[in-house]
This record gives C-alpha cells, sequence and structure tokens, in this order.
C-alpha cells in the first residue's frame, strides 16, 4: 500500500508528537477505533448520537470532537510536508486478514505489523479499514456518498487516521477487491488472507486536525488526515456497502472551539517509499 507522507505533520507542525518512550510490541486490538465493551449505542432512537455523551466513561461531549466541517478559507496553509521526522514503513503489498460486520460498519482487518509509521518515539500500526455512508467530515458544508477511515494506532492508544472521501463514478479496483469479500451480515466475520497492491493517490491536497473518535467513546487521542479530492467508486459497489451498514451510520459535524485546521499538499513524487 502506498499513502503520502502527511504524517511528517505529527512533528512538524505545533503539535504533539511524544508521550514517553514506546512499550515493548504488543498486539493492538484491531478493533480500536470502534466502541468498548459495555458502550452500547447505535445512530437512531435513545441511543443515537445525541445520546452517546450519557454513556459511562464516554468523552463524546468533549471540546475536540471529530468530524468537523472543514471550511477551507479558514485552514492554515503549511508547505511542510515530507521530513526525516517521521518513517513511514508501508509493504508494497497490504494483507487483509478478515472482514466483520460489526452492526456499526464493515471492517477490513490488516496483518498486524505490515504498515506503520514511527514519529519520534510513537509508532502508529495501520490496523483496518471501515466505512461510513454518507461521509462524516464534510468540506465547505459537502457531504460525500461514502467516507473510509484507516485506522492508525499506538500500543498506547493514540490514533491516526487517514480519512478517504469517496463519490460515485467509475468503478475502482480498490473498491471492487474489499466488495468482492461481501456480504456479511452484521455480527459475521470472515476471512479474507489476501493481499492487494493498493495504487498510489498521486497529488494530495490534505487537511490535518486534532480531534476524536466519531464514534463511542469519543476518545480526544485522533491525530486526523482528510484528504480533499474524492476518490471514485462504482454504483454498484457504492450500494453493496449501504445496504449492509445501518441507514446513515455518520455522526454530525462537532464544534471547532477553537483548534486550528491545517491545510497542505503532499506531491506525488514524494509518496510511499
Amino acid at each position: 500500500m502506498r499513502i503520502p507522507l502527511v504524517t511528517a505533520l505529527l512533528c512538524l507542525l505545533p503539535l504533539s508528537c511524544a508521550h514517553g518512550p514506546t512499550p515493548a510490541r504488543t498486539q493492538p486490538d484491531a478493533a480500536s477505533h470502534e466502541a468498548q465493551p459495555g458502550h452500547e449505542w447505535s445512530y437512531e432512537g435513545e441511543a443515537g448520537p445525541e445520546h452517546w455523551a450519557e454513556l459511562e466513561g464516554a468523552e463524546c461531549s468533549g471540546q475536540r470532537q471529530s468530524p468537523i466541517n472543514i471550511i477551507e478559507t479558514n485552514t492554515v496553509f503549511t508547505e511542510q510536508t515530507v521530513s526525516d521526522a517521521g518513517e513511514l514503513h508501508y509493504a508494497e503489498s497490504t494483507h487483509i486478514e478478515s472482514v466483520t460486520n460489526n452492526g456499526h460498519t464493515i471492517r477490513y482487518d490488516f496483518r498486524p505489523g505490515d504498515n506503520y509509521l514511527r514519529a519520534e518515539d510513537q509508532r502508529f500500526d495501520l490496523m483496518q479499514v471501515h466505512f461510513h455512508a454518507p461521509s462524516e467530515h464534510t468540506i465547505n458544508g459537502v457531504r460525500y456518498p461514502l467516507e473510509m477511515h484507516l485506522v492508525h494506532r499506538t500500543d498506547d492508544g493514540d490514533f491516526l487516521v487517514y480519512a478517504i472521501l469517496a463519490q460515485q463514478g467509475e468503478p475502482s479496483a480498490e473498491a471492487q477487491f474489499l466488495t468482492r469479500h461481501l456480504p456479511v451480515q452484521p455480527g459475521e466475520s470472515r476471512p479474507v488472507a489476501e493481499s492487494h497492491t493498493f495504487e498510489d493517490g498521486g497529488d494530495s491536497t490534505f487537511f490535518y486536525y486534532e480531534g476524536s473518535l466519531t464514534t463511542p467513546p469519543c476518545t480526544e487521542r485522533v491525530h486526523w488526515v482528510v484528504f480533499r479530492e474524492p476518490v471514485s467508486v462504482g454504483e454498484e459497489q457504492l450500494a453493496t456497502l449501504q445496504t449492509l451498514m445501518p441507514k446513515d451510520n455518520y455522526r454530525d459535524a462537532q464544534p471547532l472551539n477553537g483548534r486550528t485546521v491545517y491545510r497542505g499538499h503532499e506531491p506525488a513524487e514524494s509518496s510511499g517509499d
């Protein structure tokens, strides 16, 4: 998998990247971007997003919540992109272990250790990708039909999430590879045990901000990288995902509360290893 090295911003921008030495490697929970056991929630009714703040131990009423509406004219441009501050280790071909329908989303789990970013003393392992339809983040008020979250996690619970927006158009080879392992029904998980080479997206304008998980417990330890240009997915590919997930499995935009959203541009020639 080849993803632009925008994660170097973790150490280039005025943000905190080091939280002490990284502990010995253990196997992180592949479902770490989702609610922890005991959090009963949904996307509608009495357990819907407007009630998530009532969940015991949740941070859903915090001051750095996600998603947000990104107003491009209010972002701060930075020329800093790739540097030696962050080392990206992504395999040319990415191994997917399994696909799960947890009743909230469709999630594909990657083989641990294949893909990771090391920024100072932090190692962010790529754990999984999952989907929201329509998108959670909006750009200038525009909500896209689909949003994909590539979730990276450290052993001590910090997250880095790439948010990739998608619009209906030409079928995507990447989406075709993923959706051919569907359907999986709510509560079902099945092995995939295949590898795939995900193509480089070329030049990338992106937004960076500090926020939270978009589902309970809404933990405020997430570095978000939101790519501005949507990728294309076919009508059938989009319909397959939408049919298997809850209708409108997204959280509304949360207040920015004074946070800075950075805007940068990653040239194609700086992508990958």
